[in-house]
């Protein structure tokens, strides 16, 4: 007997419902576990860093060449997880991830001991005026990342590029940072840590600048994927060796965990929000020159260190 046509829409409501509430505990347990992932490894950055600056023993220059391989695992993983997903089923990919952990973590408890510094350990973590604005420029410049990292795919969807040239660009934005890290030596030699820091963050104001408004350019936009080797290379490695300075030997760790936090955690959470914000009151160009701003308050956080040294 067919149902009468009010049964009908209350179990067809019924079902929903039960379907809807299985998804919203899947979705909060896959959310508490990324929570959980991301809150252990991001530990992870600010303590290789630190460790990677101290077996360098103040020849900060060459932080680059050991730092770009991060870079190069980054478009390996890219390339690889594709051609992986095109012949495997999507429920093979944790394995695998699974395994690079594995081998993450041997690899790590290879690393050489470093000598351990007692003093003053649990003491609270000193700042001073040079700590303050560097953790200031970081914190702008990760504010000024937001709008690309959360809105550029779609920005040039918008725009009428294809898949595969929005590909390309991103990995071009790689390719730059890779050059800027193999040839730090080189630049850290030339130039004061805070001259490299101003002058990505001024790199930075072009370049958001030229995405928001002249992305119907092609020739524009390969030139602004090239600056990320500054926006982001340059800036980030000058950063690092800068924390380095500004903290004594035995807060580095604590340092570049504050550096982390306050930049690449409170800084690219901010900025993503305000992009969506001014993305939705005023579209992309907008949401670009925000970008563009934050970077200008980065250089002008940044400059200052100049009188301090660095």
């Amino acid at each position: 007997m067919l149902e009468s046509g009010e049964t009908r829409p209350n179990r067809l409501r019924e079902t929903t419902n039960a379907q809807f509430a299985v998804i919203s505990r899947d979705f909060a347990g896959i959310a508490w576990l990324i929570a959980l992932t991301s809150l252990v490894s991001t530990a992870a950055l600010p303590l290789v860093e630190a460790i990677t600056l101290g077996a360098l023993a103040g020849q900060a220059g060459r932080y680059g060449p050991i730092r770009l391989w991060g870079s190069l695992g980054f478009m390996a993983a890219v390339f690889a997880g594709g051609a992986w997903l095109d012949f495997h089923a999507l429920h093979a990919l944790p394995l695998a991830m699974l395994i690079f952990a594995l081998g993450a973590l041997a690899v790590g408890a290879l690393l050489p001991a470093q000598p351990l510094h007692l003093a003053a350990s649990a003491t609270r973590l000193p700042m001073n005026a040079a700590a303050v604005l560097l953790l200031a420029s970081g914190f702008c410049m990760a504010v000024a990342h937001g709008t690309l990292y959360a809105f550029f795919t779609l920005h040039l969807q918008r725009e009428g590029y294809g898949g595969s040239l929005i590909g390309f660009l991103w990995m071009l934005g790689v390719l730059g940072e890779i050059l800027v890290f193999l040839f730090l030596p080189a630049l850290f030699r030339r130039f004061a840590l805070s001259t490299l820091l101003v002058a990505s963050a001024a790199c930075g104001v072009a370049r958001f600048l030229a995405i928001g408004w002249e992305a119907d350019w092609l020739a524009v936009l390969l030139a602004a994927q090239l600056l990320h080797a500054a926006t982001f290379g340059s800036f980030h490695a000058a950063a690092v060796a800068a924390v380095h300075r500004v903290f004594p030997p035995h807060a580095q760790a604590r340092g570049q965990s504050l550096f982390s936090s306050v930049g690449y955690g409170a800084g690219g959470a901010l900025g993503m929000l305000a992009a969506g914000w001014a993305w939705e009151a005023a579209g992309p160009g907008v949401a670009f020159t925000v970008s563009a701003a934050a970077a200008a308050a980065g250089l002008l956080f940044a400059y200052p260190l100049k009188r301090a040294g660095l």
